[in-house]
């Protein structure tokens, strides 16, 4: 794995310092690696790492290439069409590289065409390869466009009509879409969160095995990149849903469960808002219903494996029994 990732950077290097002026030979030569099919019998491992590299490879040549090159389109065609290979390393690869093509395009009607052809096909995608590699793809074009662009298409009203109202397949891709442009645009998207965190709640108790693994995998990424800030505005609906008397048991277990992915956030963050969270998630441990009892326990399970310190580890069992049945621990 070290000698891929050197030779890789070499070759990125190479590129970016003699690409300009060796276009016309590497541009049909890399897109000629790209169009090969898997040989019977071949490696699946080795070949998605030689595709993954030949990506990086192709997106580092295409920033020396101008806007109205129309090997810039041809370039990003195919890489759009390789986020639908159903391989993470390589969709995050292509998204890599997806940035600074966009970022190059800002304000053509092939960009606008690109963010919404991968909303579409985030949202309405047959394959889970194709819906999270969309994702993955819109993130990267957002990034390139700056964070305005999510205004101009309409991406977190979309979100949220799908994370209230969508099928299985398009919560699913909205969930996708929430977590990476999480990751990719960092605090940026932190105000845009606070404003879903109720579809996003919903998602935690739904029906489909797929829907919830996906709310928990972008409520995991939210929690990593929130502020301060961030997470107070967070917690304010979470515990104002814990304190409600007229909350349905299924609704307290998503807002316990969202209490038990604060375990993510930054330990600063973490430390600040603890005194917020264990005495609803304590009180909740001894509530009448057995769901939402198991909801309090594994989220409390959550926050306390966090602690690294061997002695508190020790006794985290006894302290969770203690906050779980005072009476009899």
């Amino acid at each position: 794995a070290s000698v891929r990732e050197l030779l890789q950077q070499g070759a990125v290097l190479l590129v970016q310092a003699f690409g300009a002026g060796a276009q016309a030979a590497l541009i049909p030569r890399l897109e000629g690696l790209l169009q090969r099919q898997p040989g019977p019998g071949e490696d699946a491992g080795a070949f998605d790492r030689r595709y993954q590299s030949t990506v990086v490879l192709l997106g580092t040549l295409a920033a020396h290439l101008r806007a109205d090159d129309p090997s810039l389109l041809r370039v990003l065609e195919l890489l759009l069409r390789t986020l639908k290979v159903p391989s993470e390393p390589v969709q995050r690869a292509v998204a890599d590289c997806l940035v600074p093509l966009v970022a190059a395009l800002k304000g053509t009607e092939a960009a606008d065409r690109t963010v919404r052809r991968l909303m579409d096909a985030m949202l309405q995608g047959a394959s889970y390869g194709e819906r999270r590699g969309a994702a993955f793809g819109l993130s990267s074009a957002v990034k390139g466009l700056g964070a305005p662009s999510l205004k101009q298409f309409g991406i977190v009203p979309a979100l949220r009509e799908s994370l209230s109202a969508g099928s299985v397949a398009q919560r699913q891709g909205a969930l996708f879409g929430c977590e990476c442009l999480s990751r990719r645009l960092g605090l940026l998207f932190e105000p845009y969160t606070i404003s879903i965190v109720d579809a996003l709640l919903e998602n935690f108790a739904h029906s489909s095995e797929h829907v919830r693994a996906a709310a928990e995998n972008a409520v995991r990424v939210i929690m990593t990149g929130l502020s301060a800030h961030g997470v107070k505005q967070l917690l304010a609906p979470v515990l104002a849903t814990l304190d409600s008397e007229a909350t349905q048991w299924k609704s307290r277990a998503e807002a316990l469960k969202m209490l038990g992915a604060m375990a993510h956030c930054a330990p600063k963050q973490l430390a600040a808002c603890l005194p917020q969270i264990v005495p609803p998630l304590a009180q909740a441990s001894n509530h009448a219903h057995p769901k939402v009892r198991d909801a309090a326990k594994t989220s409390l399970a959550e926050i306390s494996a966090v602690v690294k310190n061997p002695e508190v580890q020790q006794l985290a069992p006894a302290l969770l029994a203690a906050l779980a049945d005072p009476a009899n621990k």
